[in-house]
């Protein structure tokens, strides 16, 4: 139990150096791709919880916290408009999580 709170801390971790750069200036990302990076983590964190894990549940959050505090500041700070490219990733990702939900 406490190596998977560990691992859900390192997780999370890993994305300080990157918020850090986001409120200093230094990057800006993208809106799109982080959203889609949220919703990823949150569908490993829901598999984890449909089969019953709850001592490694901890690093599919980190996975979940970490995108969505860049997903949230990216509205203020990331790319400002959308590509074609930023429209067929969110499609795309939608279509995959529709066929994964359907089989």
């Amino acid at each position: 139990m406490v190596a998977g709170w560990i691992s859900g801390v390192v997780a999370l971790a890993a994305f300080v150096p990157y918020v850090r750069g986001i409120l200093r200036g230094q990057t800006r990302p993208n809106i799109a791709s982080w959203w889609i990076w949220t919703t990823v983590g949150a569908c490993l964190c829901a598999s984890y919880l449909s089969v019953g894990s709850r001592t490694s549940i901890w690093t599919p959050i980190g996975y979940v916290i970490g995108p969505l505090l860049i997903a949230i500041l990216s509205l203020r700070y990331g790319q400002k408009g959308r590509t074609w490219l930023d429209s067929f990733c969110l499609l795309s990702a939608t279509a995959s999580l529709i066929l994964w939900w359907w089989t």
